[in-house]
């Protein structure tokens, strides 16, 4: 016979799973609504093993803004790279990284590429959570140029 502390145990847990969700969701989607991102351009390797994707966000994002974005992306070599609207498309190497042949190419046209513009956010996932540097706070970290 199951007693009553179980039974509030129980209850307290379903409880829970049913609240902190909703808790979790506000915390990543703070200001979300001002923000919205477009997907421009991007690669993927021949393989479908590593994918790159360039995105432009309009309004006042901030890092978690980013993250709650890069979460739905998904991963397994993933990067993406966040310009804001107001950037040039021309400085944004769409067509050549779209034309690469090889990620190492497309990396190269990203980080050593002349005459393009920086990106303000990158998110990079190996594994099963992305991270996401603020290039304009971080600028020496791997991920920004």
């Amino acid at each position: 016979m199951i007693s009553n502390k179980m039974v509030l145990c129980y209850l307290f847990i379903l409880a829970l799973s049913f609240v902190l969700p909703g808790c979790v969701q506000d915390k990543y989607n703070k200001g979300a609504e001002n923000v919205d991102f477009t997907n421009i351009g991007g690669f993927t390797d021949p393989n479908g093993q590593a994918r790159i994707r360039l995105i432009v966000y309009s309004g006042e994002a901030e890092l978690e803004n980013i993250k709650s974005y890069a979460d739905r992306l998904g991963c397994g070599m993933l990067f993406a790279y966040f310009y804001p609207e107001s950037t040039d498309r021309n400085e944004i190497p769409i067509e050549e990284l779209e034309s690469s042949r090889s990620f190492v190419e497309a990396r190269e046209i990203l980080f050593k590429g002349e005459g393009y513009g920086k990106w303000h956010f990158a998110a990079q996932c190996l594994g099963l959570i992305p991270t996401v540097t603020d290039c304009q706070e971080r600028s020496i970290s791997t991920n920004c140029r």
